[in-house]
């Protein structure tokens, strides 16, 4: 058993850390061979920014797939996505996470996009799934990205959580963070 290992260049190894572990898992799977490690959730890449997508709970999805994610974020500019650490799918924890479709938690420099509860008739949080997802393609994952260009790039922090919030709109409609006129979308979050 030992020399199978050998011969893809890989160690026996029970806990190898992060991406380099899961590297090791792949190409010992392609020889036949299973670990027991068991990651919670799939992984993706856009660039250097891992995408991370926790299991749902039962009787909820998510608004949108993590390929429909990394395909809007490869639309933005390159410029505009770095200092992002990762997003992550996850299931709300929280009641302002339940009312939410996506998070930017500054903290982390990482994306939340958060579950919803899935209708009987298979809407999402009592809305038309494919609207969902485009509104989350428009508007909700720009939006995100608004704010860490805000935060992080321009080094904007404002006193006002309106401000913040029109500042991240103006972005999702193609303003800059810095532009003044940015403040027109101010009053649609007071």
């Amino acid at each position: 058993m030992m020399s199978r290992y050998k011969s893809v260049g890989v160690r026996r190894c029970k806990s190898s850390p992060g991406w380099y572990g899961e590297q090791h898992r792949h190409k010992l799977a392609a020889y036949g061979i299973s670990t027991s490690r068991r990651r919670s959730g799939t992984q993706r890449m856009i660039g250097s920014i891992p995408i991370i997508a926790r299991p749902v709970p039962k009787g909820q999805a998510y608004p949108l797939s993590p390929e429909e994610v990394k395909r809007r974020l490869s639309q933005l500019p390159k410029e505009d996505l770095r200092g992002i650490k990762g997003v992550e799918f996850s299931p709300p924890k929280n009641k302002f996470q339940e009312d939410s479709w996506a998070q930017y938690k500054r903290g982390d420099r990482k994306l939340m996009i958060f579950s919803q509860p899935v209708g009987k008739d298979g809407s999402l949080s009592g809305k038309d799934p494919e609207k969902v997802r485009e509104h989350m393609k428009q508007y909700v994952i720009p939006h995100e990205v608004g704010h860490h260009k805000a935060l992080y790039q321009a080094g904007i922090t404002d006193k006002r959580l309106s401000l913040a919030e029109a500042r991240a709109d103006g972005y999702a409609f193609g303003m800059d963070v810095t532009d003044e006129d940015v403040k027109v979308f101010e009053p649609l979050h007071r």
